[in-house]
């Protein structure tokens, strides 16, 4: 059965559901409504939206019409609550979702529930006769999923710094094991899928053996190649005389988060799934370097895209070019994707990522649909042989997981973007004494010319 593209908007007391049904013979169009589930079912279509309150099929006010041109079913059905505001309905992976969707992670357990009485887990049995170990460590993701629900319902004032702790040191045979086991991707779910993209010529990569390196040697390539791809001519040339800089940084978009029916089509073919996060802080935090990649990419072609804007916004997000989710708080990951942006682009401009850090506020700003609709644009930017691993270890999952996002946490993410400074000394390139090396040197040619 063939899921058919579409979209569902409201008023006060109706739901209209447009469904793109090539095809088809009008006097067949049937539906069926069960509270608050709609199918529409005619071969080879087959659509189930699962709405956030009730709905109700009244003869006297339901209707279905088939528009021939168009091939557009046209479904009409009242509210049980006159006046009731469905929330999400642009959220289509989140529509299509099965009842009870199956909490998943990439090869990690999950744990739903523990019946205190009987001993029993939503995912298997704890009994009596388990060991301490076992039940330890269902409390503890216990803890750590009640945590993130805690975040869910934070605001403004939340804290942004992930917790560190020191690792105790690794025998031999369980640093092999930890090699072994190697995971990235979102929430690190993901291991030995970066092998045959970087063989087929993936040029986003900057890792040199993906599979293999742990987080920290992640980390350390990426800052050493940083270094030595810094190039202060090039910086200093965009600074001084690239007239093209302040054009693009007066651009000014126009915010339109309403997705395309290409985007709505792709999201719709998304698998339907929730997660249990091991550090949905950290997630929120990586999701920080996609938009900054994303709205670099859109600032400098003035809101278009090119061929060559999949390999930029890879090469700004350390979370795709180097498989790097080691951030530490909001900062951390707004000086890494800085560094990268005077290293790797067309346009090295200290003025321009500051533009385009405030581009990502805004995005934030206007919550989440705002952001499902970056992300809708990098799945499809993605989709292409070279560079689809992204999608499959990252893109598809963030698309998916931010529609079940908190629209107060993203609110709280966008204060922390706004209001954290970065300085360039940060960047650890020594800026400023190039800058005024190149300042004095200019002054020198003035009054040569002078002379």
């Amino acid at each position: 059965m063939i899921t058919p593209q579409f979209s569902v908007d409201q008023d006060d007391e109706f739901i209209y559901i447009k469904i793109k049904a090539p095809y088809i013979k009008a006097q067949n169009i049937e539906f069926v409504v069960d509270e608050n589930v709609f199918i529409f079912s005619l071969h080879p279509y087959y659509l189930r939206l699962r709405f956030p309150g009730k709905i109700i099929d009244d003869d006297d006010r339901s209707s279905a019409n088939y528009d021939l041109k168009t091939s557009m079913v046209s479904v009409k059905l009242p509210k049980e609550v006159k006046g009731e505001h469905f929330e999400d309905l642009d959220m289509i992976t989140k529509l299509l979702a099965r009842k009870n969707e199956e909490t998943t992670r990439a090869a990690k357990p999950t744990i739903e529930e523990i019946d205190t009485e009987g001993g029993k887990s939503g995912n298997g049995d704890l009994s009596v006769g388990d060991s301490s170990n076992e039940i330890a460590s269902a409390t503890q993701e216990l803890d750590e999923k009640n945590a993130n629900t805690k975040l869910s319902s934070l605001g403004e004032e939340f804290d942004w710094e992930i917790e560190q702790t020191i690792p105790a040191p690794l025998t031999d045979s369980e640093d092999q094991k930890a090699v072994m086991a190697n995971k990235y991707g979102f929430d690190n779910g993901y291991s030995g899928l970066m092998s045959m993209s970087v063989m087929n010529g993936n040029d986003i990569n900057d890792l040199s053996d993906p599979d293999k390196l742990s987080p920290s040697e992640r980390a350390k390539e990426r800052t050493e190649l940083e270094i030595e791809k810094f190039d202060p001519d090039y910086y200093l040339s965009d600074l001084f005389d690239n007239p093209m800089i302040e054009e693009i940084i007066s651009w000014t978009e126009t915010s339109d988060d309403s997705l395309t029916s290409q985007e709505s089509d792709r999201l719709a073919r998304l698998s339907k799934k929730t997660y249990l996060l091991d550090s949905e802080k950290q997630t929120y935090i990586g999701l920080v370097s996609l938009l900054f990649g994303s709205c670099y990419d859109k600032r400098i072609n003035m809101g278009d895209s090119t061929v060559e804007s999949a390999w930029t916004i890879g090469k700004l997000s350390p979370l795709i070019s180097c498989l790097d989710n080691s951030f530490a708080s909001v900062q951390d990951i707004m000086i890494g994707c800085t560094r990268r942006s005077l290293c790797y682009p067309l346009y090295r401009s200290w003025a321009l990522s500051l533009a385009v850090w405030n581009d990502v506020y805004h995005v934030l700003k206007r919550g989440k649909r705002a952001v499902l609709k970056e992300l809708a644009k990098l799945v499809l930017m993605f989709d292409i042989d070279l560079y689809n691993v992204y999608n499959q270890i990252l893109l598809e999952d963030y698309a998916v997981w931010i529609q079940y996002s908190s629209e107060n946490v993203i609110r709280s993410l966008a204060h922390e973007v706004h209001k954290t400074t970065i300085s360039k000394e940060s960047m650890g390139f020594d800026l400023l004494e190039y800058e005024e090396a190149a300042k004095e040197a200019l002054a020198d040619q003035d009054m040569d010319q002078v002379d």
